[in-house]
């Protein structure tokens, strides 16, 4: 329970990758999302996109080590770029960054700007405030952080 309401919508993903002009894409996820996945794919035909083979751990950690920025969600793969030291800017919705954020690198969370954030503290709650956070926003603070992160480099 609680999956879609930390879910950013597809169409707000895409407003946001298509305003940043990626050279490549590597995308993870587990099988359910394959065809929000293939819905990607075929948007972006000009793009290098690479769909995940399945889920080995392996494989997952060196693809994550070669990107130079981690867009994601509030998932466990946020998690895992942070630890292997990648950039992560992640949308979270329902939960507290400062409780659960991915930490050991640099981050920048993009949260809803409500009254209940974070609404999820020790019980769970379908609350849709992820929805509250547009795609201009979210470039805004992208931009933000990847100027931030070219600037130590």
């Amino acid at each position: 329970s609680g999956k879609e309401s930390k879910q950013w919508p597809l169409a707000q993903f895409m407003e946001l990758l298509a305003a940043i002009d990626p050279r490549e894409i590597l995308l993870f996820g587990d099988p359910e999302e394959r065809d929000q996945m293939e819905i990607l794919k075929q948007h972006y035909q000009d793009l290098s996109i690479t769909l995940p083979n399945g889920f080995q751990m392996d494989h997952t950690l060196e693809r994550m080590e070669s990107c130079d920025l981690f867009i994601s969600g509030d998932t466990g793969p946020a998690h895992m770029a942070a630890a292997l030291r990648v950039p992560v800017f992640a949308i979270f919705g329902p939960t507290g960054p400062n409780r659960i954020g991915p930490i050991y690198t640099q981050h920048r969370i993009c949260t809803p700007q409500t009254d209940c954030h974070p609404c999820f503290v020790d019980t769970w709650t379908d609350c849709d405030c992820i929805h509250t956070i547009d795609s201009k926003r979210a470039l805004e603070e992208l931009q933000s952080f990847i100027a931030e992160i070219e600037s130590i480099l």
